[in-house]
């Protein structure tokens, strides 16, 4: 023994130990043979991969062909599709098909139902319904189901959650117990450990959420921070970073980025960057409300729109830069960008009723109206949008053409007139004559904000000036109708008084002409008698002279007749004009006749009363008659 050249040989009948002990032998026992066989050793040292092969006795270390099936170390060729393969033949109820890595799982294929690839991957899986690819996803897991891990240490630490799903390096690691959670890309959902229904894409998505729940993370670091918070939704680089509030949605890079425990907020666009602990904010467009801090409930839409201030309350901002500077305001446009607001109907107002308490007809009209003081101005855009914040936002924006677009039309508006009041006049007018007027809106820090005035309210005070002044114009109308009625009277009385003097004078006329007529008349001596005076009536006229005649008869019935005298030598325009008893002209009569003319009037359908005619040339009233119509 021991030796390659013995001196005798061991014939052993029986079997053969090869041991120092009497366990942990190895012992070879050979079946009943018909005669004796003898094996003989070759004399050289076989190589790992060889067997040993008998001829006759002979043993002889062999090397395995490759045209064989078995599987090789190297490789095998030849292989046939749907013929070969690695695995099972046996029927249903055998043993799952399983890999290992220095004696360690590395991977489990199962017809009852679990899948498992990596080292250490499902590594305490007993449940039916679980996938895990990737180094020790799914590690910890033990029986519960429908979870599904790809990566490295993809839900690593899950213990009885179910129904989620990890895809990526160490997506949903920590989870323990935590159900229907989605978790795609690098570290993403990586702390969460009880919270349930959150859906996190892209790296380090809701990294810390430990305990939320209903959240929805897309893009890198979305609502990274977020670890109590739930029913938010952020998709966007960082968007939600800092959150741990409830309810908000940020869609957008960075959006409510620095959201700390603000709750009820929506951005949309690169909104909301500095908000961390305001609520109920909405913001819509690049950098709106970007300067809102721990304001709540306001609203910004367009490009910049946003608040003077970082705390406001319920402001609301519309429009390509527009600023709201106080509580409860809305603000449309800026000095830049609101050259016209308008559309296709009025602007309605609340104004009913049934709502209304405390109703006091108070408001004061002529003397308010009266007193303001309507301008002309232009406005200094310039310092009105470095007052408002609006210059310093875009002095520092990297948008080039809507910067230089916005400096032009500060420089165009700056040019523009505009009409209007000055709002500190009208506060102080309406304090001075105690009217609580609300068309003013004075603000509690002049610092900070703006006056501002609402020219519709000034519709009130201007309806009850005009019913003043109505009340006033009546009542001198009726004091007029009252005047000239009794300048009617008088005018008619006179008139009449007139022409009865007239008439006497006449008569008186007549009788002592008739008179003169009967006297006998004496001549030296001689009495005459029955000689007819003769009677000359002569009328002399300046033929250079203008001039209008007294109507005749004066009062008329339903005609008259005007005369009148116009020089040769008069040029241009000439007109008699009739007027009523208040001065209004009822007819314009063209005179084209030159020297003596008369007009005959038909006044059929005149009314009675007292009428007037002027003689007019070149528009300059040369005279004027009164003339009175009776029925």
């Amino acid at each position: 023994i021991n030796t390659l050249t013995p001196g005798s040989e061991l014939d052993v009948k029986g079997t053969l130990r090869l041991s120092g002990s009497t366990s942990g032998y190895v012992g070879f026992a050979p079946a009943a043979a018909a005669g004796s066989t003898t094996y003989t050793l070759p004399s050289a040292d076989g190589s790992p991969g060889q067997f040993l092969q008998t001829n006759s006795g002979v043993l002889s270390w062999q090397t395995p062909t490759t045209s064989g099936t078995a599987w090789q170390l190297t490789g095998n060729s030849g292989t046939t599709d749907g013929t070969n393969f690695l695995g099972t033949t046996a029927a249903a109820g055998d043993k799952p098909l399983n890999f290992r890595v220095n004696n360690e799982k590395a991977g489990r294929i199962d017809n009852a139902g679990p899948t498992f690839l990596g080292y250490q991957a499902g590594n305490s899986n007993t449940a039916t319904t679980n996938t895990g690819i990737g180094y020790k996803a799914l590690y910890t897991n033990t029986s519960y189901g429908y979870n599904t891990a790809m990566g490295w240490e993809a839900l690593y630490c899950n213990s009885t959650g179910n129904s989620n799903t990890a895809i990526g390096t160490q997506a949903l690691m920590a989870n323990t117990t935590g159900i229907n959670n989605t978790a795609v890309g690098g570290g993403a959902l990586i702390v969460n450990m009880t919270g349930n229904y959150n859906t996190g894409i892209g790296v380090l998505a809701l990294a810390e959420c430990y305990s939320g729940e209903y959240n929805v993370a897309s893009g890198y670091q979305a609502l990274y921070s977020n670890s109590s918070g739930w029913g938010n939704t952020a998709d966007g680089y960082q968007s939600l970073f800092a959150s741990t509030g409830y309810l908000n949605t940020a869609i957008g890079y960075t959006a409510l980025s620095s959201n700390t425990t603000g709750y009820y907020n929506t951005a949309l666009g690169y909104a909301l960057l500095s908000n961390t602990t305001g609520h109920g904010n909405t913001a819509v467009g690049l950098s709106s409300l970007f300067g809102n801090i721990t304001g709540n409930y306001n609203t910004a839409l367009g490009y910049h729109a946003d608040v003077s201030s970082d705390d406001l309350f319920g402001a609301t901002a519309i429009g390509y830069n527009a600023t709201t500077d106080s509580d409860d305001q809305i603000y449309i446009g800026t000095s830049a960008n609101s050259q016209n607001v308008g559309g296709y109907d009025g602007w309605q107002q609340f104004s009913d009723k049934r709502f209304k308490e405390n109703i006091i007809e108070d408001i004061p009209g002529l003397s308010f109206i009266i007193k303001l003081r309507p301008v002309t101005y232009t406005v200094n855009t310039v310092k009105l949008d470095e007052f408002m914040g609006i210059k310093q936002r875009m002095d520092t924006t990297k948008d080039v053409e809507a910067q230089d677009r916005y400096y032009q039309r500060l420089k165009e508006v700056s040019l523009e007139r505009r009409t209007g009041f000055i709002a500190q006049e009208v506060d102080s007018l309406a304090q001075k004559i105690g009217y609580n007027f609300d068309g003013v809106h004075v603000p509690s820090d002049a610092s900070t904000n703006n006056y501002t005035i609402s020219y519709a309210t000034f519709v009130v005070p201007l309806v009850k000036a005009v019913q003043e002044q109505q009340k006033i114009i009546d009542s001198l109308m009726q004091h007029q109708k009252t005047t000239d009625s009794l300048q009617t009277a008088t005018i008619n009385s006179l008139l009449i008084h007139q022409a009865t003097t007239d008439s006497l004078l006449t008569i008186l006329q007549n009788c002592c002409l008739q008179g003169a007529l009967n006297k006998p008349m004496q001549d030296n001596g001689l009495q005459l008698q029955d000689y007819p005076e003769t009677l000359l009536q002569v009328e002399l006229v300046n033929n250079s002279q203008l001039i209008l005649y007294q109507n005749e008869p004066n009062p008329f019935g339903d005609n008259t007749a005007i005369r009148y005298f116009i020089p040769e030598n008069t040029k241009g325009n000439i007109f008699i004009v009739f007027y009523d008893m208040y001065g209004k002209e009822i007819k314009k009569t063209d005179v084209t006749t030159k020297g003596f003319g008369n007009i005959n009037v038909n006044t059929e359908n005149l009314a009675s009363g007292i009428y007037s005619y002027s003689l007019i040339v070149n528009d300059k009233v040369i005279d004027t008659k009164k003339m009175m119509k009776n029925n």
